[in-house]
């Protein structure tokens, strides 16, 4: 099984109705419907795309956040593109920081999105 397989079925468990984008660049992408709970935007809810840099999930987490239709951030974009008649902001956003120290039963797409996507939307 490979690490977006891993992924996929762990955002499933979660009730996030998640799928796999293959004809994108920096893909295969895993995307999802996400709102915002915290900072600048806080209650806009955006498609969001997450992909890995290593195929080693979950001793290694999606290292890249995509999100589509994003207007100006404080963060520097990694790369972008357009899908689908859809423009697509790619942010090199490893949560290396915290993921290393974390036991192997909390190295999941629980912690990275009530973790990480939190500490993203904050810093956007």
């Amino acid at each position: 099984m490979t690490a977006i397989d891993k992924a996929l079925k762990d955002l499933h468990d979660l009730n996030i109705d998640a799928v796999v984008v293959t004809d994108v660049p920096h893909g295969p992408v895993l995307v999802f419907s996400h709102c915002v709970r915290n900072g600048p935007r806080q209650g806009d809810c955006y498609k969001v795309g997450i992909s890995f840099q290593e195929d080693a999930y979950p001793e290694y987490p999606p290292h890249f956040v995509h999100v589509a239709g994003l207007e100006e951030t404080r963060l520097t974009r990694y790369a972008e593109y357009s899908a689908e008649g859809v423009f697509w902001k790619v942010f090199s956003v490893p949560p290396s920081d915290f993921w290393d120290r974390l036991p192997g039963r909390m190295k999941n797409m629980k912690t990275y999105v009530e973790v990480h996507l939190v500490r993203f939307w904050r810093d956007i």
